[in-house]
Order: C-alpha cells, then sequence, then structure tokens
C-alpha cells in the first residue's frame, strides 16, 4: 500500500515466519545517547521499567503522519505489548569503532546473566 499520497513510497507487509529457522529475540537495546569514557572503556547497561521503554520504543519511531490517530494507537499498543514480552535496556559505550567486538561481546555476556549492568 501506499505511504502517503504525495509519495511513491509503499509500505510492503512480509509474512511472518514462525518454524525451526525463527530466530527468538530475548531483549532489546536501545543506544544510549550518552556515551560511556573512552578513558574507561565502559561498556553499561540499563534495564528499563516497561514503562520508560515503552517511551523509548515511540521516540525513536518513525511516524510519517503523527497526526494519524489510528496508526499512533497502534504504536503504542505494539510497544506496550512489547515491554511486557522482552527487558529493554539502554547500552552506553564509548563511540570508537575499535571497540566493537568487546560491545558485541559484552552484549552476549549480559545475555547469558541479565544481573550485569557494565563490564
Amino acid at each position: 500500500t501506499k505511504v502517503s499520497c504525495y509519495s511513491e513510497k509503499q509500505r510492503i507487509k512480509l509474512p511472518r515466519q514462525v518454524g525451526p529457522s525463527s530466530a527468538k529475540l530475548s531483549a532489546l537495546y536501545i543506544l544510549s545517547s550518552v556515551y560511556s569514557d573512552a578513558t574507561t572503556g565502559g561498556i553499561n547497561f540499563k534495564r528499563l521499567s516497561p514503562r520508560d521503554a515503552c517511551i523509548e520504543l515511540i521516540r525513536y519511531s518513525f511516524q510519517l503522519d503523527v497526526s494519524n490517530i489510528r496508526h499512533s494507537a497502534v504504536l503504542m499498543a505494539s510497544a506496550s505489548a512489547i515491554t511486557q514480552q522482552l527487558p529493554v535496556f539502554t547500552l552506553a559505550y564509548p563511540r570508537d569503532f575499535s571497540i566493537l567486538p568487546a560491545v558485541q561481546e559484552a552484549i552476549l555476556e549480559q545475555q547469558n546473566n541479565p544481573m550485569i549492568a557494565s563490564v
């Protein structure tokens, strides 16, 4: 379907893929706008409450038409459902491409031990 009357962009619904090859999502990570100090190399996680997580998901969602009440209601319901099913964390780390493998490792380690707040 067309996204708007003034654009050729289209919204495409993909078929839901459920089965043995489907990957399960175990958590969501939102990049923090506050960077960790590069001198300490800190990688920090903070678990958000479902309320705060819902607000963050909506904040970073794209809405072409913010006056579309139906779409806004669907977005709110979807964000709320997601935050009831998945833990949502903020992730802060020094913005240095060379440490991305350490960030990946920290996320995997945090998934195995959700009590980890920082590395």
